[in-house]
């Protein structure tokens, strides 16, 4: 025989044994991930933002032209930290964004790539609010 499932949980709901969410919990949660992922973007820009802004002050190809001296400054004042901050946030903030919404139904190529231009755009933005440009 099979079971009619949806009859099973809607005498289970009636009788009180299970109790449903109010929708804004799932909201709310919904809302904070999409933050989380927002926020997660916009620390990543400034990462980026960061390690170009060390590229073009500092410029590590005229650098490393100086010999031993100018590989030493840059290997040693390179800041790969913030770069590997920048790409790991990325990574973090495009896995928060699969699992928001309808998100699950998109490929991943379509979400890498939003994750992306996004982060291009407040990278720009981020530029463009402090002179760098």
């Amino acid at each position: 025989m099979k079971k009619n499932i949806q009859k099973e949980i809607l005498d289970k709901i009636k009788r009180g044994e299970l109790k449903m969410k109010p929708r804004w919990q799932f909201e709310v949660k919904e809302k904070g991930k999409k933050g989380v992922a927002l926020g997660t973007l916009i620390l990543a820009a400034i990462a980026i933002t960061t390690v170009i802004f060390f590229v073009r002050e500092y410029e590590p190809w005229t650098l490393w032209e100086l010999g031993e001296v100018g590989k030493q400054i840059v290997i040693e004042d390179f800041p790969y930290w913030w770069f590997l901050a920048g790409a790991t946030m990325v990574v973090g903030s495009t896995a928060v964004i699969k699992n928001v919404g309808d998100n699950y139904k998109r490929s991943a190529r379509d979400i890498w790539t939003m994750t992306i231009i996004t982060t291009v755009v407040i990278t720009t933005l981020v530029w463009l609010i402090w002179g760098l440009f």
